[in-house]
C-alpha cells in the first residue's frame, strides 16, 4: 500500500467517525484498499479513493437501494458540484475527506437512517434530470440537422425533425418550422 493510500484510509476514518456515535455504524474491513466502508444494521457508506479522486456512495442493508452522495447533494441542494474531489497530494486528500464528511453530515441524514421514500425520491428526481439532460442532447442534435436541411432549403426535413418536438421548441425554432409548414403549402 502506498503512502497516500495508507493516509486516505487513516484521515477517511478521522473525518468519518461521527458515523459511529450518530448512526451507530461500525468501521468494516474491505476488501479493496481503495475503499473504507461504515455499516449498521440499517445502511452502510462507502468512502472511494482511486488514487486521483474521493467520492462517497450510500446504500440500504439487505436492499438494493443505494445513492451516491453526488445524486443525493442534487437532491437536497439542486446542484452537486463539488462532491468529487481531485486528491493527488495529502492536503488534497485531508481537505476533501473533510469537506464529504461535513456533505454527508449536511445532507445524508435519512439516507443513513434507512428512510426508503428518500432513496426512492432521490432516485426519482435523478431520473428526472436524466431524461431532461437527454431530451436537451436530442432536441441540439435535431437542431443542427434541422439548421442544415433550412440551408439547403428542405423544407419538408425541417418539418420532420421539430414536428414531434414541437412543445419542446424554442420561440426560434416554432418560428422555422412555422415557416417551413407554410413554404411547403406554397409548393
Amino acid at each position: 500500500m502506498n503512502s497516500l493510500a495508507s493516509k486516505f484510509t487513516e484521515s477517511a476514518t478521522k473525518h468519518f467517525s461521527f458515523l459511529k456515535t450518530s448512526y451507530g455504524m461500525n468501521l468494516i474491513e474491505s476488501a479493496h484498499e481503495a475503499c473504507v466502508r461504515y455499516q449498521s444494521s440499517i445502511s452502510w457508506l462507502e468512502i472511494w479513493y482511486d488514487r486521483f479522486s474521493l467520492y462517497v456512495n450510500i446504500g440500504l442493508m439487505n436492499s438494493d437501494l443505494k445513492e451516491s452522495l453526488w445524486a443525493i447533494k442534487l437532491f437536497k441542494t439542486g446542484e452537486a458540484k463539488s462532491v468529487s474531489y481531485m486528491a493527488s497530494t495529502e492536503e488534497a486528500l485531508e481537505r476533501g475527506l473533510y469537506r464529504l464528511a461535513n456533505y454527508v453530515k449536511l445532507y445524508c441524514d435519512e439516507a443513513l437512517t434507512g428512510n426508503i421514500d428518500f432513496y426512492k425520491k432521490v432516485r426519482q428526481e435523478l431520473d428526472t434530470a436524466n431524461a431532461k439532460a437527454e431530451l436537451q442532447s436530442r432536441i441540439h442534435d435535431i437542431e443542427m440537422h434541422a439548421k442544415v436541411a433550412w440551408e439547403n432549403k428542405d423544407y419538408a426535413k425541417v418539418v420532420e425533425l421539430y414536428d414531434p418536438l414541437r412543445q419542446h421548441l424554442t420561440q426560434a425554432q416554432e418560428k422555422r418550422l412555422n415557416i417551413c409548414i407554410r413554404l411547403q403549402k406554397e409548393k
